[in-house]
């Protein structure tokens, strides 16, 4: 059943297979037909319809994956695709690389810096063709890791599906066979009405932060009548240690160095422990992190994967500052439901 043309556009992923991809995905198990089982994806292996070729390389790919779903199912599909070319390519544990299929529609939306500031923060790599390619599709070629070259795809994906729900590009952007793409009956019942869904998601959110903003206050008030500290959920541990005697010289102001190089003086920072996957496919790409932290007045550190899986982002600024910071986070990261 085809979809309606009035229903929304939920963009695919589309894998682009070249040399012996396509036998390692099927053999010796149909890896495509377990994922459709698994996480419930729509999966569609077809031709590769003419593209043109990231710059400096000459491939013309037989076959295309085309994978529907939500970011979610999608996500879980790939990732398994991912790990299978990669051992096809020799490097299970290594760099390796995709070929991703895209509308010609779409790639201006590719030119973002701040795709090519989180690319670089990922150390992913993505290559595209010469500017002034022909034809109504291109590849696009991701580098790295199995995570790097998931997060570099999501990131596309994310930039493409903002054009789509602008009414820029439509499902006859991602198929050569209108008839082929599914009825958005096979798509999740809250899918189908993503502007209800959104101003219903954001009621609830600004109504727990409301929650939270007055929590904190009382918090802060309770502090301020015990002792002049900040609030328990800012103080950090060594500003709850005993006063040093009156005679002794007053040590120096702490300070802390980010990874910008950049030094902080002042009390310690707050430090959140977050998923490395909503820092890297969410949270920076989409300006969150540098949002937040011009609208509260505070300045924003984000390290490097300790433990495995995740980061540790720094917040640097007055307690009050910090407080609300923190609470954005928390009210953007919800707004993400794939991670």
């Amino acid at each position: 059943m085809a979809r309606h043309a009035s229903e929304p556009v939920l963009v695919p992923w589309r894998l682009a297979l070249e040399g012996g991809a396509r036998a390692a995905l099927l053999e010796p198990q149909d890896l495509l037909q377990r994922a459709q089982q698994d996480v419930g994806v729509h999966i569609i292996l077809e031709p590769c319809p003419p593209a043109a070729a990231p710059s400096g390389e000459a491939v013309a790919p037989q076959d295309v994956v085309t994978i529907r779903g939500t970011m979610w199912q999608k996500r879980q599909a790939v990732r398994a695709i991912i790990e299978r070319l990669l051992e096809h390519q020799g490097v299970p544990n290594g760099s390796g690389s995709m070929l991703l299929l895209l509308p010609s529609a779409g790639s201006h939306a590719l030119q973002a810096p701040e795709l090519w500031s989180g690319l670089q923060l990922l150390g992913a790599q993505l290559t595209l063709p010469a500017p002034d390619f022909a034809g109504d599709r291109f590849l696009a070629r991701a580098r790295g890791n199995r995570d790097q070259i998931l997060s570099t795809a999501t990131r596309v994906n994310t930039s493409l599906q903002d054009l789509a729900d602008h009414g820029r590009l439509t499902d006859l952007d991602f198929t050569e066979d209108p008839s082929s793409v599914p009825s958005l009956a096979l798509v999740p019942q809250q899918l189908q009405h993503p502007q209800a869904l959104q101003e219903e998601t954001q009621r609830m959110l600004q109504e727990r932060v409301q929650q939270q903003l007055k929590e904190l206050k009382q918090r802060s008030a309770q502090s301020a009548q015990a002792a002049p500290v900040a609030p328990s959920i800012l103080r950090r541990p060594s500003m709850q240690q005993e006063a040093a005697p009156a005679s002794a010289a007053p040590a120096p102001a702490p300070r802390e160095q980010g990874l910008n190089g950049n030094r902080h003086s002042g009390p310690r920072p707050l430090a959140l422990l977050m998923p490395s996957r909503l820092v890297e496919d969410f949270l920076a790409p989409q300006d969150h992190l540098a949002e937040v932290a011009r609208r509260c007045s505070v300045h924003l550190d984000v390290a490097a994967e300790d433990p495995p899986g995740q980061r540790q982002v720094s917040l640097y600024g007055d307690p009050a500052s910090v407080g609300m910071a923190m609470l954005q986070l928390q009210m953007r990261s919800a707004c993400c439901t794939w991670i």
